[in-house]
């Protein structure tokens, strides 16, 4: 259980993948139940729409993705990554763990498969669907 602390805000890149599914409303729902406890937090992400995602540049995209990530504290990809959204997924892996060192938190999200073995090469902590373990690795993870 997640102690009460001092207030701690940050920022949050969410994955696409998060955007086929309405798991991105979901996990900003599950994310501000900590809030009585002094969670706050942003959520940046890049939209399906957003010009970059259909070039077929993939640096276009790669450089749109670290756009969005440059300022965030950690960066929430779901664990069972759907294979629609692999292109997005692997730049925003090697966004996060190659070049920007921003910890890399993979949430189950309820009822999904098992992590695909690029979550499980690639991320920093894989947690379940809960508030405070979400909220746990992203404070254990990004502290300073």
């Amino acid at each position: 259980m997640l102690p009460p602390a001092k207030p701690f805000k940050t920022s949050l890149y969410l994955s696409c993948a998060w955007n086929d599914r309405s798991a991105f409303r979901e996990l900003v729902a599950l994310l501000q139940t900590c809030r009585d406890r002094g969670f706050r937090f942003d959520t940046f992400l890049l939209p399906e729409d957003h010009p970059a995602a259909g070039a077929d540049n993939e640096r276009s995209l790669y450089e749109a993705v670290r756009g969005k990530m440059k300022y965030c504290q950690a960066v929430l990809i779901p664990a069972d990554a759907p294979s629609a959204y692999s292109r997005w997924i692997n730049k925003e892996i090697i966004a996060a763990t190659s070049e920007m060192n921003k910890p890399l938190i993979a949430v189950r999200p309820p009822d999904s498969g098992e992590p695909s073995l690029i979550v499980k090469q690639n991320a920093d902590r894989i947690v379940g669907w809960d508030a405070e373990a979400i909220v746990q690795a992203i404070l254990e993870l990004s502290a300073p």
